[in-house]
């Protein structure tokens, strides 16, 4: 088979064994000891190396990729007529990217034994790689591989930790961490010391960054700011301690938005997420004229462009950490390297009694797994503006879904309102519209927000009496109005379902016409044509999920409790979204009509 195999007895007999059954366990690390032990009492057995060779190509490192070869080498040197010790080698170099030779020692192997599954099953994979491109053959010539190994060179050198861990390249700019062995759970997985941390304070303390602290600078993200200058200052000192890091930044972000043509940007006819593209253009190009006039000298440092580049990079990377007692943002080089995954499968710190940052397991992960950070709950359209990807099931295990709709709510004019003028002295001086992002889970913070705002402009005489002062400053996610009365409601469903309408009319195509697109394959994972659709899809869901639930729960806040309590019971039960509102809202609300308590459910939640 592929995996380690047996020998004839002898000497190394035993630490053979021993190191099969370390493999079996996804022990990598103490399975190539155990093989090194073998190969010591016996240093011409094929089989030794053979074992020890499968055993480095799972650790998956280049450079334990290249002992793999070696290994596998010094077995067709022991016995060239051997069929495994070419499987061995197709391996290792179809691991190190080198497709092309992978190919010609498989053939050699193939030959001394055609009907060997596993050479079929190499064979196989090897056909799906597109040799005549020269993409992968390119990795090694164009020095990437070489510039990782740096930084793994430097990070250790100085004291970093992460042996249980491997970089694996997919494609061009897309990579992951690895494990090279089992991992138990609440295991530190990484530790990168504070001198490789790039914070806020660094840029503070730096000579452009200590003008803009003392001309006070109004820029859209502070923190960012200042990193981004550090980095686009620093990064020309070719002795700088950090340019192992910057040496594998991405040179550009074809993903992000901010960076697409308008044949791109017209993908997201529609959404609200254009606006946000817009506003991020803009504020980028107002902190980059703002920093230049505390600190001229920066024109000559970077260019918008440049700017633009390092804001995002900041965005997409950065790991928000309190150092030495004050809070603060920062670049940690390798930690940055973790893509996203939720639940989430381990948790960050910086540790401070270690002076380091620090990466903790909180499951079982698995050896050759991919090892995931979390980036935290949020809309896929935030997703794409900051890190350049979207989720395609962007929903949590227990049912929440992250995705959202901006709306703009907005008092209705004292010509149709009668009680215009006491709606706005409760707003006690604030604005009489809202611009709330808005998602499907009830319980989420800005949908509280927007029912609550909403009962709030259809609240009768008696039932504004009890509402308390809502001002700009008052947090109605946090502190929501509790449903009203079920006429209020109804309101409240019929104005956001009309809202949801629109919105769904604005985009040019339908939910099932992008369903039908993603399902086709037409555009490549996490292209960025399909992570449009994705977006889209998201909001589209938001959209009919309120045309649906003003649908379902009108009718049923005109109803009695029983017949309510059956429908539930027959068709609601377990529907997710529809079923947290019915039972949150719609239940209470027709309870309290049928006991003969009208309104008084005015108040905080």
């Amino acid at each position: 088979g592929g995996g380690a195999g047996g020998a004839d007895e002898g000497p190394g007999a035993a630490a053979k064994q021993k190191g099969n059954e370390h493999f079996a366990r996804g022990e990598f690390d103490l399975a190539i000891e155990k093989y090194t032990e073998a190969i010591d009492a016996e240093p011409d057995n094929k089989v030794y190396y053979s074992n020890r060779s499968a055993a480095l190509c799972e650790f998956g490192s280049k450079a334990s990729l290249a002992r793999a070869l070696q290994d596998a080498e010094r077995c067709i040197a022991i016995d060239d007529a051997w069929p495994k010790g070419y499987y061995r080698k197709a391996l290792a170099l179809k691991s190190l990217n080198k497709y092309a030779a992978a190919k010609e020692a498989l053939k050699l192997g193939r030959d001394l034994q055609p009907d060997n599954p596993d050479f079929e099953a190499l064979a196989s994979a090897l056909s799906k790689v597109k040799i005549s491109d020269g993409m992968h053959d390119a990795v090694e010539e164009d020095g990437d591989g070489d510039k990782f190994d740096q930084l793994e060179k430097w990070l250790t050198d100085g004291g970093s930790l992460f042996p249980l861990l491997y970089m694996k390249r997919y494609a061009e700019n897309n990579r992951g961490v690895h494990c090279r062995v089992n991992i138990p759970a609440e295991r530190e997985i990484m530790r990168i010391p504070k001198k490789f941390l790039i914070t806020v304070e660094m840029g503070k303390a730096a000579p452009i960054g200590r003008k803009m602290l003392s001309y006070n600078v109004d820029v859209s993200a502070t923190k960012h700011c200042y990193i981004a200058v550090f980095t686009l200052v620093d990064r020309k000192n070719m002795a700088s301690f950090y340019q192992p890091y910057y040496n594998i930044l991405p040179t550009h972000y074809d993903n992000m938005p901010i960076f697409w043509n308008e044949e791109q940007l017209s993908w997201l006819e529609g959404s609200y997420l254009l606006t946000q593209i817009s506003d991020r253009k803009k504020n980028i190009a107002a902190d980059y004229e703002e920093i230049q006039r505390a600190a001229p000298e920066f024109k000559d440092e970077a260019t918008l462009e440049e700017f633009s580049w390092a804001r995002m990079m900041v965005a997409s990377r950065n790991f928000g950490v309190k150092v030495d007692d004050v809070k603060t943002d920062a670049l940690v080089p390798y930690a940055d390297m973790l893509n996203h995954y939720r639940p989430r499968e381990t948790r960050w710190t910086y540790d401070q009694s270690l002076g380091a940052f620090t990466i903790t397991t909180i499951k079982e992960l698995r050896a050759g797994q991919q090892i995931y950070d979390s980036y935290g709950k949020k809309c896929n359209s935030r997703f794409l503006l900051n890190y350049g990807f979207a989720v395609e099931n962007n929903r949590d295990p227990e049912g929440q879904c992250h995705n959202e709709v901006r709306q703009l709510f907005v008092m209705r004019p004292p010509e149709v309102d009668r009680y215009y003028a006491s709606r706005v002295g409760l707003l006690d001086g604030g604005s009489t519209e809202r611009s709330i992002r808005v998602g499907s889970w009830y319980d989420h913070k800005s949908t509280l927000e927007a029912f609550s705002f909403l009962r709030f402009i259809y609240a009768e005489a008696e039932e504004l009496m009890v509402l308390p002062q809502i001002g700009d400053d008052y947090e109605l996610g946090d502190n929501p109005i509790k449903p009203i009365s079920c006429e209020n409601e109804i309101q409240v469903l019929e104005h956001m379902a009309r809202l949801m309408r629109e919105q769904y009319a604005r985009y040019p195509t339908t939910i099932e016409e992008d369903q039908a697109t993603l399902d086709s394959g037409e555009f490549e994972p996490f292209s960025n044509h399909r992570n449009v659709i994705v977006v889209l899809r998201g909001e589209k869901e938001v959209c009919l999920h309120y045309m649906k639930l003003a649908e379902v729960c009108i009718p049923m806040l005109r109803s009695e409790w029983k017949d309510v309590k059956k429908a539930v019971q027959k068709k609601w039960s377990g529907r997710g979204d529809i079923e947290a509102y019915i039972k949150a809202v719609v239940q209470p609300l027709v309870k309290r009509k049928g006991a003969g308590r009208p309104g008084g459910g005015a108040g905080l939640a």
